[in-house]
C-alpha cells in the first residue's frame, strides 16, 4: 500500500529566506518540502514514527543481542560447571554483547532525534 499525504502545508516566505532553506536543505540532500517538515516536527518537538528501514535495523540487532545473549549464557553455564577453558569465550562474548549494543544505542538515538543531527551537521559546516 502506497504512504498518500492527505494534507498539503503552504508556507509564505521571502525571496532571502527561500533561499536559506533551498541552501540548507541541498546541503542535507533533501527536498525543500521534506525539509520544512523535519525542520517543524523538529521545532515543536514532534517525532515521527520509526520507518520500515528503522524498523528493519532495530529487528535485527534485537535478534542478534538475543543470540548473543543465549551463547554468553551457555557459556556462563559451563563456567559454574567448572569448565575454565570458556574464559576468553566469555570474554568475546561480553565483547561481542557490547558492541550490538552499542550499535542498537546508536540507531535508537537517530530514530528518536534524526533531525536534530542532520541540522546539526549542517549548521555547524556552515560555520
Amino acid at each position: 500500500m502506497r504512504n498518500s499525504k492527505a494534507r498539503v502545508i503552504s508556507v509564505h516566505a521571502t525571496e532571502a529566506d527561500y533561499l536559506a532553506i533551498t541552501d540548507k536543505a541541498s546541503r542535507q540532500k533533501l527536498t525543500v518540502s521534506k525539509f520544512m517538515l523535519f525542520a517543524s516536527l523538529e521545532r515543536a518537538e514532534v517525532r515521527p514514527f520509526f520507518s520500515d528501514e528503522d524498523l528493519f535495523i532495530l529487528h535485527y540487532l534485537r535478534v542478534e543481542l538475543r543470540n548473543d545473549g543465549l551463547l554468553f549464557m551457555d557459556h556462563i553455564r559451563a563456567l559454574n560447571w567448572g569448565d575454565t577453558s570458556l574464559e576468553d569465550t566469555v570474554k568475546a562474548d561480553v565483547q561481542r554483547m557490547s558492541r550490538t549494543v552499542a550499535a542498537l544505542c546508536v540507531e535508537l538515538k537517530a530514530c528518536v532525534n534524526p533531525v536534530r543531527g542532520r541540522l546539526s551537521e549542517a549548521n555547524d559546516a556552515a560555520g
